[in-house]
């Protein structure tokens, strides 16, 4: 990761902190963004996670099963 702070930039590895993978993930997104490098989870697989995710809660309102 790169710090600019007061007109220096320089190198810094943040720590990894085991316990929280959402951290990560973020890290890793914005050093993609930065670097043009593809993201090792893509955006199509939150978006499958979501659409069961909302297709458990519609079945469970619902009492019904439905399709995802």
């Amino acid at each position: 990761m790169r710090v600019h702070l007061e007109g220096r930039t320089r190198e810094h590895e943040p720590p990894i902190l085991p316990l929280n993978q959402f951290s990560g993930q973020l890290d890793h997104l914005s050093q993609c963004v930065l670097t043009g490098a593809e993201p090792i989870v893509p955006g199509e697989e939150g978006l499958r996670d979501m659409r069961i995710i909302d297709g458990m809660y519609q079945a469970a309102r619902e009492r019904r099963p439905v399709a995802i």
